[in-house]
């Protein structure tokens, strides 16, 4: 869109509705409630995947060196969090058990965990903040 081209992004943001669409008549079924959040998160995936692509083809985004490794390691924090959260987390019988109060306070400690864990990680890793002599 920025760069005068006002089809290719519709064309594509038209593309990522099918397949929302398509996702979420397959996935009601058998996943219900989470079918849609699945189909809208695939359909998301497709759409930036298509656009990068895109840009990439174009010649108009050229990954800088590093840029890999950057993301692998934010794939890396992102597990550890998801670990430790996972680790924590109660049952859901638990949970639906639970008075208000445990729920805000565990809910208030496994959101603290989770970015501890992933800003810890990017730290040890030397990835937290990038400064301008990184780019």
């Amino acid at each position: 869109y920025a760069r005068q081209d006002i089809k290719t992004p519709v064309k594509i943001a038209a593309g990522s509705l099918l397949v929302n669409i398509l996702g979420n008549v397959l996935l009601i079924h058998s996943l219900r409630h989470a079918g849609l959040a699945l189909s809208t998160t695939l359909a998301a995936y497709v759409k930036a995947g298509s656009l990068f692509v895109l840009l990439y083809r174009r010649q108009v985004f050229r990954p800088r060196a590093g840029w890999l490794v950057y993301a692998i390691k934010l794939v890396v924090a992102c597990f550890l969090m998801l670990i430790g959260i996972i680790v924590l987390a109660p049952s859901l019988s638990v949970w639906l058990t639970a008075s208000v109060s445990f729920k805000v306070l565990h809910l208030f400690a496994l959101v603290t965990l989770g970015s501890l864990v992933y800003f810890g990680v990017l730290w040890l890793l030397g990835n937290l903040w990038r400064s301008k002599e990184d780019d």
